[in-house]
């Protein structure tokens, strides 16, 4: 695909007479509003209603400071909030300042937080033309695989989901950096290699996969562009600012966090298990490149490889016949074990699965498809110029469609969470969420299904022990029994909840309801509303639950002021607004 005849100097030349032709990048940019278009109009999903919705922290810009001195777990809840201790290994500071932009500009409304997906979507993808370009390749073939880059359906995680913002952040730093790497070796000016170093480190403060940025530079500046072994000492130099960039990170890092990386998974996940798995893994990220159907926004994978010989072979199979495929492709594609080394660079720090929790999603794969998809432009080019073209239009305009009906999953979260349930059923975390969209709608026999099989998957030995979706499943059927006037049931349930989660403040809030509505005991239930508040200040649900108690007591300023306080968390919570209604008119009697 590249224009691998032409030297080094011979291309700078005639990049430096034929600059990137401005009509290329706005065809690309508008390819990528159309493809996501329909995105734009969803709503807040899944972990966007902790980091965007309750987040108060995005809502004034003197917080700036904050972003940059605590986890993504403390930007999100200052005050600790125990339900998002699964942020508390990320450092994303880059992530919360788009945020507080977004809010600066229209406040929760979903549309500009989406806008902005889209546009750092659009920037990555011109920046993959301009990248395709510096390495060589004729101005129709990185046109194209910037065009398949904008429309890959395995992106629609990254940029239809609000909370993919820091890998779309990650994805553009990366490539800034990568693209002043390679014009370094243009102009040979220092300047545009501290510039790389500058992106480096606004890449790492966006998502921790930057890492890698070094490596991938040095692969394809010496791999692709100079086919030649660097000097110790010239790598070296060049390295330099990356060195600096790194230090500087971590020193953030460990000021916010420390520098300890989680282990969750446990000893019986063995060598074995985490060699086999890795290999499984990097097999259906490439399956899913390739051919990116179906789609989901979890995948369950078995983590012991006795549970899943049948992934491992499979998958290993597709690393093997990429593998034999790049041999017997070597002469007319010469840069294919480049692009392939690029490609498990850029994977690697998703392999490391002892953090556990999510072991494969598609948003890991943003930046290490940029590989796949060169590889298949580049595949596609060893035919006739018109048969690779007309193949490439006709790809782009499948992978156009299922981008377009893919985001249409992802506009609200009953749909997110059907859809993804359709495809891997064991997802426990979607089971008890969409449990619980059914519990408000009042729906309790299909909230009761999802609460038991969310309890039953949480209970399978073959995957991670989520035992905080064990808590949840039990929350659920607690609220259920309660509902149904069971009230020795939901007490025993919600107890039980609160034995795999002790900081459970939702189980304490539901107790405190069964004091409020059966017992008529408000001391009873202002005194676990105050225990829920104190483990969980950030929940709007909390503070609506006390106005009630209070407003039972008689205490109707007190009751203003917590129902003040929810909707300062969630100003579109509309029980608090009804609460807050009473509250007032009880105080004017």
């Amino acid at each position: 695909m590249a224009s691998h005849s032409n030297p080094l100097s011979s291309f700078f030349d005639s990049l430096r007479r034929d600059p990137v032709p401005a009509a290329s990048v706005f065809l690309i940019i508008l390819l990528c509003f159309a493809a996501y278009a329909n995105s734009l109009s969803g709503e807040f999903v899944w972990d966007d209603q902790s980091r965007i919705v309750r987040n108060e922290t995005i809502r004034r810009l003197a917080n700036i400071p904050h972003a940059f001195g605590s986890t993504l777990r403390e930007s999100v809840s200052p005050e600790g909030n125990s339900a998002e201790a699964g942020f508390s290994q990320y450092y994303r500071p880059i992530q919360t300042l788009i945020y507080i932009a977004a809010y600066k500009i229209s406040g929760l409304s979903p549309f500009t937080f989406h806008l902005f997906n889209v546009g750092l979507h659009a920037l990555v993808c011109a920046l993959v033309f301009v990248l395709c370009l510096q390495l060589g390749f004729q101005r129709m073939n990185a046109f194209l695989a910037a065009a398949l880059f904008a429309v890959h359906p395995v992106h629609t995680e990254a940029v239809s989901w609000i909370a993919g913002a820091d890998d779309l952040a990650c994805g553009f730093f990366y490539l800034c950096g990568l693209c002043a790497f390679l014009y370094h070796f243009q102009t040979n000016k220092r300047v545009y290699l501290w510039l790389s170093g500058f992106c480096y480190f606004l890449a790492l403060l966006s998502k921790e996969v930057a890492i890698t940025l070094p490596v991938a530079a040095a692969l394809l500046a010496f791999g692709t562009l100079l086919r030649a072994r660097p000097k110790a000492r010239d790598l070296g130099v060049r390295m330099l600012p990356f060195i600096i960039a790194v230090g500087a990170y971590f020193l953030l890092r460990m000021n916010a966090m420390g520098l300890s990386l989680p282990s969750v998974i446990g000893p019986r996940f063995t060598a074995l298990d985490s060699i086999t798995l890795a290999a499984g893994v990097i097999g259906r990220y490439i399956r899913l490149a390739l051919i990116p159907h179906p789609l989901s926004a979890q995948y369950a994978i078995p983590l012991h490889f006795s549970d899943r010989i049948g992934f491992t072979l499979l998958y290993g199979a597709v690393i093997a016949v990429i593998i034999v495929a790049l041999w017997f492709a070597r002469k007319p594609m010469p840069n294919g074990w480049i692009w392939f080394a690029v490609f498990l660079v850029m994977l690697a720090p998703v392999l490391y699965f002892q953090a556990g929790g999510i072991l494969f999603a598609e948003r890991y794969l943003y930046m290490p498809s940029l590989a796949i998809v060169v590889l298949m432009v580049d595949t596609l080019s060893q035919m006739r110029l018109k048969a690779g073209v007309a193949v490439m239009v006709m790809i782009i305009g499948a992978f156009f469609a299922l981008t377009v009906l893919r985001n249409r999953d992802w506009k609200d979260e009953e749909t997110l969470y059907r859809q993804t349930l359709q495809v891997e059923p064991a997802s426990m975390q979607f089971q008890n969420s969409l449990a619980f969209i059914y519990l408000d709608r009042g729906d309790d026999q299909k909230a009761k299904d999802c609460f038991t099989q969310a309890w039953q998957f949480a209970g399978d030995e073959r995957f991670i022990r989520q035992v905080y979706e064990r808590y949840r499943a039990r929350l659920g059927l607690g609220i259920i029994a309660a509902r149904e006037s069971r009230i020795e049931d939901a007490r025993r349930l919600l107890y039980e909840a609160l034995e795999y989660n002790p900081k459970g403040d939702g189980a304490y809030a539901t107790l405190a309801a069964v004091y409020i509505n059966q017992d008529r005991n408000y001391a009873k239930a202002v005194e676990l509303l105050r225990k829920a508040i104190e483990i969980n200040p950030g929940s709007e649900m909390n503070w609506d639950y006390l106005g009630v108690a209070l407003l039972n007591q008689g205490l109707a300023d007190q009751a203003v002021s917590a129902f003040r306080r929810a909707l300062r968390i969630n100003p579109g919570y509309e029980l608090a607004k009804q609460h807050l209604q009473i509250a007032n008119q009880r105080k004017v009697r």
